[in-house]
């Protein structure tokens, strides 16, 4: 129903961190650099430590511009994209098809990678800045990477030919090192506890597809996805 000719996307838990946060969002895209954008994320006061230097791995304070070349050096990180703080080009979103309904997350992920494959642009622009971040607990961190797992699975088509491994080893060995630096040494088992109940999930999110329709709603943090998509086995 939108008329403009840029799209704005801001989700529920997000708040823009100052005044000229549209302004800097839309820049790229006026300027003709880019036909998608998502803003840096900053985490809001009460994150703890290991979500606020994970904010600031995943949101450097550095912009870039990623295109289809950028693919085979950066992997998935090519394709990273969140639609909590983004503006994409009402033409290129409608022809493109928008947002999947058939992932179960992350379909702005798997949106700027057929964006990139169609031979657009995405950017990333670090002055556009929102506060979003989340304390989950060990359940909802699990829930949370069941999901991401079953996306894997789901977004293959789209993903062919982009790595999507080998960030996981770099961000653990990332936040270990700046929690040293901080001094924050009780919050590195926290991390490696993390990282165990993240790789559990992504391993049995693997094996959706035969776990029971009833079990795999438990596992899910979108379990009203299940029940319009039939993924899991019947009972």
């Amino acid at each position: 129903m939108a008329k403009g000719d840029i799209l704005v996307f801001l989700t529920q838990d997000v708040l823009p961190a100052g005044k000229d946060f549209l302004t800097e969002l839309v820049q790229p895209i006026k300027m003709g650099l880019a036909n998608a954008v998502t803003a840096r994320q900053i985490p809001f006061p009460d994150a703890n430590p290991i979500e606020k230097l994970t904010r600031a791995y995943s949101y450097p304070d550095q912009s870039n511009l990623r295109t289809l070349q950028d693919v085979k050096e950066m992997g998935i990180k090519a394709v990273f994209f969140s639609n909590s703080g983004s503006a994409i080009e009402r033409e290129i979103f409608l022809k493109l098809g928008g947002f999947s309904e058939k992932v179960i997350v992350d379909e702005d992920l798997e949106f700027c990678a057929r964006l990139l494959k169609a031979g657009y642009s995405a950017a990333y622009q670090s002055q556009a800045v929102v506060y979003h971040s989340h304390n989950y607990n060990l359940r909802q961190l699990f829930k949370r990477y069941f999901d991401i797992g079953v996306f894997f699975k789901q977004a293959e088509e789209a993903l062919t030919g982009i790595k999507v491994y080998g960030e996981g080893k770099r961000y653990i060995v990332h936040l270990t090192k700046d929690l040293i630096k901080q001094k924050k040494y009780f919050w590195i088992p926290r991390l490696f506890l993390e990282a165990g109940v993240k790789f559990l999930a992504y391993q049995l999110s693997l094996k959706h597809e035969i776990i029971p329709n009833q079990i795999m709603r438990s596992f899910s943090g979108q379990p009203c996805f299940w029940e319009s998509h039939q993924g899991g086995k019947n009972g």
